[in-house]
């Protein structure tokens, strides 16, 4: 025992001295190959600009097509790349969806709902991993944390949508680039004309057609196109995208009837709000709990993004928002600290 604590009482004492120095070798740190990390995202030109011209021509219609996946800064330095070149920048915008996160899929119907009822039904925030188990089990906790943020700016926005002359809630709706007529001359032949928002901005701008020589295309424009090309082979006729869309409805509620669902629409669906239960049904209760399912899965994109709060007046009126929930927030908590300092006072 007595060895031991003379041990340790010996292991832990500092030697002191030059003779208990360490030699170390001089350190030169070597020349690497690796890449800049940071990256110019935009400086403005050294001529004039109108930029209210590059909001209408530009900015809005790349915003409002891409869904907000293309963000302005993105797209700012797309136009830098372009030389300050407004058509050049519009032509080459969709490349750069090769280096962004992929589309965010809106929710569908039963998840909406499911996240409504929590945010709204709990007192205190409800943290993201409860939303993901119990609202969002088919989205990564970063896509969790990303439709938050974007549901409380939709709520906090939407008193003065009725007063907001931004385009994105004057015509929100905007014509998706699988039935964009130039975009997609590539894969299949026209059946009537159409242009999408970027397509549309570079005639007006330059008076002339979109070059659109190898457009990149989101998976699920491309499919879409196929399925079109498909169809109107089958049909041997063309066919409008209105009858296409009222054909793959139709074709989807008979899938859905047989109960074929992919795995993620498994994970979405919830069978105890069938009308039906059972292994042997009858088509009208077959076609009624596919028209349950159908309904569940409806996707239901917010009425406006984030879109709004960045650049339209709506935005001083979250800003007031905000603000008054902080002062309320720090009252509150005033409020507790001053009643526990009483209740301390009291028992002392």
């Amino acid at each position: 025992m007595n060895s031991g604590k003379s041990l340790q009482k010996a292991g832990n004492s500092v030697k002191i001295g030059p003779e208990h120095q360490a030699d170390l070798d001089s350190f030169t740190p070597k020349a690497t190959d690796e890449m800049e990390r940071e990256e110019l995202m935009w400086t403005p030109p050294t001529r004039d600009m109108d930029y209210q011209k590059l909001k209408h021509y530009y900015l809005d219609p790349v915003w409002r097509q891409f869904g907000g996946q293309v963000s302005m800064e993105v797209g700012l330095q797309n136009l830098m790349e372009c030389g300050y070149d407004q058509a050049k920048a519009l032509d080459t915008i969709d490349k750069k969806l090769r280096d962004l996160p992929q589309r965010f899929k809106p929710l569908a119907r039963i998840q909406m709902q499911n996240f409504e009822k929590l945010i709204t039904n709990e007192k205190t925030e409800v943290p993201l991993r409860t939303l993901q188990e119990r609202a969002m089990r088919t989205y990564h906790i970063a896509e969790v944390q990303q439709f938050r943020c974007a549901m409380e700016n939709h709520k906090m926005g939407i008193k003065n949508r009725e007063h907001c002359l931004c385009p994105i809630v004057k015509t929100p709706e905007v014509s998706p680039r699988w039935c964009c007529s130039n975009c997609t001359e590539g894969f299949k032949d026209p059946s009537t004309f159409s242009l999408c928002l970027i397509c549309q901005a570079y005639r007006n701008l330059t008076g002339k057609t979109r070059p659109a020589v190898t457009p990149l295309l989101h998976t699920e424009d491309i499919r879409r196109v196929v399925e079109w090309k498909n169809l109107e082979k089958e049909y041997r006729r063309k066919i409008m995208k209105e009858e296409l869309e009222q054909i793959l409805n139709a074709r989807n509620l008979e899938r859905l009837m047989r109960n074929e669902l992919t795995d993620e629409e498994r994970d979405i669906i919830e069978t105890r709000f069938l009308p039906h239960r059972g292994k042997e049904l009858t088509e009208i209760q077959m076609r009624e709990n596919g028209q349950k399912m159908e309904e569940m899965l409806k996707p239901t994109p917010l009425p406006s993004s984030e879109y709004r709060i960045r650049c339209c007046k709506a935005s001083q009126e979250v800003v007031k928002i905000r603000e008054s929930k902080r002062e309320n927030d720090d009252e509150s908590k005033e409020n507790k600290n001053t009643k526990r300092f009483k209740k301390i006072k009291i028992l002392i």
